[in-house]
Formats: structure tokens, C-alpha cells, sequence
């Protein structure tokens, strides 16, 4: 798997992404709230339903579905050097998304963070 250090002009305040297996990373943390859209709006019900869910990335990173245009590699680098050890520590990291419930620094968009509303 290739390196995760990068620089994402999306999250201008995280310049530095470093690998560290196991954590759930500002990268991470991203992904998943991103991946977790599907399962807050009720379009699934669990995480197995995500899993096999066509319209998100979740199902790519776990293996479930093949997007010749997602880069699940790069993004499962993130979480792991190997791809069983990175699905381990991407699932457990959506798990914790779960529990943790809605993120309120992503909710609302960018304008209206930048804003303070």
C-alpha cells in the first residue's frame, strides 16, 4: 500500500496526514462522516446494510463492491499497512462514528461554519 502522508486542499487545516495505524485520524475522521451519510438519512439501517450499499465508497473500502475510479488503496493507507489490518481499523473507526452519533463541526456545510451559525 502506498504511503497516507499527503496534503488535502479540502481540510486546509490538517496540511500533514501521517499514517498511524490504528487511530482515527483527522483523514479518517472525514472519511467516515462522509461514509456515514447513508445510515444517518435511513437510506440503511446498520453497518451491514452500508456495506453493501452501491451509492457510497463504504462498500468499496470494504471490499463489497469494485470502483476502477476509487482509490480504496490510498484511502484504506490511512488505517493500515496491509488491506485486512486497514479494513479492521477503518471498521472500527465508522463503529466509533456510530456511537459518537453527528459530528457537529461537519454539520452545516463550510459556509456556514465560516460563519459561526
Amino acid at each position: 500500500m502506498r504511503s497516507a502522508q499527503t496534503s488535502w486542499a479540502a481540510f486546509p487545516e490538517q496540511i500533514q496526514i501521517h499514517h498511524m495505524p490504528g487511530r482515527c485520524l483527522f483523514a479518517g475522521a472525514g472519511v467516515r462522516y462522509i461514509h456515514l451519510n447513508p445510515l444517518r438519512a435511513k437510506i440503511v439501517d446498520d453497518l451491514k446494510g452500508l456495506d453493501r450499499y452501491p451509492y457510497s465508497g463504504h462498500s468499496a473500502l470494504m471490499g463489497e463492491r469494485k470502483r476502477e475510479w476509487q482509490d480504496t488503496e490510498y484511502v484504506l493507507g490511512f488505517f493500515g499497512k496491509r488491506v485486512s489490518e486497514a479494513r479492521r481499523n477503518y471498521r472500527a473507526c465508522v463503529n466509533k462514528g456510530v456511537e459518537m452519533g453527528r459530528c457537529l463541526e461537519l454539520v452545516g456545510g463550510g459556509l456556514i461554519r465560516s460563519l459561526g451559525g
